[in-house]
């Protein structure tokens, strides 16, 4: 049971040493960007803090560890001042006080305590938190002695950038996140020896995720500067024959959000390839590791002309020509291009872009086509809602998620980890990209509307999105995401009353935003309804085993939360490890290299296989995989393919007849023969579920 015995604000000066009960430790651990451990000596608390038979008969449920409180929470919140917005303090406290928790810990009831004692202490934090140097009073001031006298040997006077000479206290010269994450509780463990006599030992952080499950927002700094270079460049463009009047990267790598950075390599020393004038093939029998270089997707608009016509056709013609025109202007500024008919590559410090071009008037035209029936005038695989959505409103919603992830500093860290929890679950595609940022995004929004106070690290941010999955009703509650804060309560109302309205008929995740109030836009087709329930329970076990991490009661090696159980599917098809292209390991090579050889960019067989498999045997079974380095597929056969069926021509794929000849029975060996076939270069071994009765 955990009991508040403490809070501090640092913001107001406010503090108290009350008690009060907490009932969700699930929602306390998804409270606080970090949560420190304290074990105390129950000797150490009676005799430093001994509590008077006045006091005690007063207050019979006051011990040394609240009067303890009381004195450490002035020291913290000087010592965390400008770091911290507030911060509370848990007393672990066992449920019986007549059994004893384990040897030598023993309780003794006249006071109040176990032999050791767990307190908790739970953080919210400033934008300033990870700040290596804490900064004094000037040498010469009255305050400097005091500020020696609280921090010690650690104290020392600098000189800061505007000249001044002050009392300062350096916590780290490491400038790694590692490093700086680490800065409050180096300050606590400083303090509390000082003052206390507490070792460092005695202070634990109990809710840092390993640095590698996270790709620094600095590792993303390439693709930013590239982007800024080529988006520069187009704007300043001469001698062409419209002028660019709009540039947006709608990537996830230019927000910050894809798990893994574009790797750092020579393409020239790609064992896999061929180098053929300015391009790179692929040897048609590779052995060594692939490895994924994506392309960052760049939208860009031309201004407006009455010279594109209204045939689809010619526009894409137009469009072409322009491709090579472009080309040709940014060769003469040093730019590596390619132009192709559907769009240009351009080469930019080892950043690969890829570049097309959307007019509005496109749109329009094809909906008066559309409207005409005039079906000749329709490119394929394209509808006006689709373009509408892939080319106005997805670039919007895009738009506005990359301001928050420069608005919130945690906030791609956090979509990194979202992304990656999913994927390592083999669930990583069940949300569209915007769908699942638009989550996050309502994280961090209700947070900063409620409190003012964002969550501040990766941490705080994944577990808020955890609690979220499990504490809202997605049957009967919207998730409403307003971006710019343009909703007023009785817009609000209005909304949520429409979608309980049209309830029956909008998909099992509904996310309204200003754009669409239907909330349908980018999860009409998924999550399916099951696999939500199925992410929503891999939720609840995740922030369970995190909340017990947290309390003491279960041993957690956070990496153990991004592992996928295969042992659930019917079948799990085992793949080469050379040809799994998202491997972890990233080929590093000179990070100042500026290759003009084209790489081979966004080809991931892993993702190629898993799309032909499913565009084949959609009706037969189900196919799940681990986007980012998983080295197997997991297949679950449909109910409809597992019952038996009449003898028709119409139901005779991957079945075969039964011993009377009467009914057709599902063929799962023909079904793995032609996984084998169909992946031939890439599997490694198939694996049939004991369980599955074939």
């Amino acid at each position: 049971m955990l009991v508040k015995i403490g809070q501090a604000s640092i913001n107001n000066e406010a503090s108290e040493s009350t008690s009060q009960e907490i009932s969700n430790e699930l929602e306390l651990v998804s409270t606080f960007d970090q949560i420190l451990k304290l074990t105390l000596n129950r000797d150490f608390l009676i005799n430093n803090f001994p509590l008077s038979k006045t006091r005690k008969k007063k207050f019979p449920h006051l011990t040394s560890l609240h009067l303890f409180v009381e004195k450490v929470i002035e020291t913290l919140k000087r010592g965390w001042e400008n770091r911290v917005a507030n911060f509370l303090i848990f007393w672990n406290k066992v449920q019986s006080t007549a059994t004893p928790l384990k040897k030598p810990n023993i309780l003794i009831e006249d006071s109040g305590l176990l032999e050791e004692e767990t307190v908790l202490i739970g953080l919210r934090f400033l934008s300033d938190w990870k700040n290596p140097v804490t900064r004094g009073p000037p040498a010469d001031a009255v305050e400097a002695k005091e500020f020696r006298e609280f921090y010690g040997e650690k104290s020392e006077l600098r000189k800061f950038v505007d000249n001044a000479i002050c009392e300062a206290v350096v916590w780290t010269t490491g400038v790694d996140e590692e490093n700086l994450q680490l800065i409050p509780i180096l300050i606590a463990k400083h303090l509390l020896s000082l003052h206390f006599k507490i070792s460092e030992s005695k202070l634990d952080l109990v809710t840092a995720f390993p640095m590698d499950l996270i790709s620094q927002i600095s590792s993303f700094m390439r693709v930013t500067q590239a982007y800024d270079k080529l988006a520069q460049t187009l704007r300043t463009l001469k001698d062409l024959p419209l002028t660019v009047v709009n540039i947006q990267c709608f990537s996830s790598y230019y927000r910050k959000t894809e798990p893994f950075p574009p790797p750092v390599t020579l393409p020239e020393k790609d064992k896999n390839c061929s180098v053929d004038g300015d391009f790179l093939k692929l040897r048609p029998n590779y052995h060594a590791q692939l490895f994924y270089n994506p392309s960052i997707e760049v939208m860009i608009s031309l201004e407006q002309t009455g010279r594109w016509g209204d045939n689809m056709h010619v526009i894409a013609k137009l469009k072409t020509a322009f491709y090579m025109e472009l080309a040709k202007a940014l060769k003469v500024q040093k730019f590596k291009t390619f132009p192709f008919e559907s769009r240009i590559l351009v080469m930019v410090d080892s950043i690969v872009f890829s570049m097309s071009i959307f007019q509005a008037r496109e749109l329009a035209i094809l909906k008066k086509h559309e409207d005409a029936g005039n079906k000749a005038q329709i490119p394929k695989n394209m509808d006006s809602k689709t373009m509408e959505k892939l080319f106005v409103h997805k670039p919007h919603m895009l738009s506005q998620l990359h301001s928050l992830s420069q608005r919130f500093s945690a906030f791609g860290e956090s979509c990194q980890l979202a992304r990656r929890w999913l994927s390592s679950h083999f669930l990583g595609d069940t949300f569209e990209e915007v769908a699942l940022e638009l989550l996050l995004a309502k994280v961090f929004l209700d947070s900063d509307v409620k409190e003012n106070l964002q969550p501040m690290t990766p941490f705080a941010g994944f577990t808020q999105f955890l609690y979220l999955l499990v504490k809202h009703n997605f049957v009967q509650e919207p998730i409403l995401v307003d971006v710019n804060t343009t909703w007023s309560a009785s817009k609000k109302e209005e909304i949520v009353k429409n979608f309980q309205k049209m309830r029956p008929v909008l998909p099992a995740v509904t996310i309204i935003t200003p754009e669409d109030e239907i909330g349908s836009r980018f999860t009409r087709s998924k999550p399916e309804a099951v696999l939500l329930t199925r992410i929503i329970s891999l939720a609840n076990v995740a922030i369970k085993a995190i909340s017990g991490h947290v309390m003491g009661s279960l041993e957690l090696d956070f990496k153990t939360l991004f592992h996928g159980d295969t042992s659930i599917y019917d079948i799990v098809i085992n793949l080469l490890h050379h040809q799994v292209a998202r491997s972890h390991s990233q080929h590093e090579a000179d990070s100042k290299s500026n290759s003009s050889i084209l790489p081979i960019i966004d080809y991931d067989p892993v993702e190629k296989l898993v799309a032909e498999l499913r565009n084949s045997y959609d009706s037969v079974a189900l196919f799940f995989y681990d986007k980012y380095g998983g080295s197997s597929i997991g297949v679950l056969l449909r109910p409809s393919f597992r019952q038996n069926r009449p003898v028709r021509i119409s139901s005779c794929q991957i079945r075969a007849k039964t011993k009377d000849g009467t009914e057709l029975l599902p063929d799962v060996q023909a079904l793995i023969e032609d996984f084998r076939i169909i992946g031939k270069r890439l599997i490694k071994e198939i694996e049939i579920n004991p369980s599955l009765k074939i």
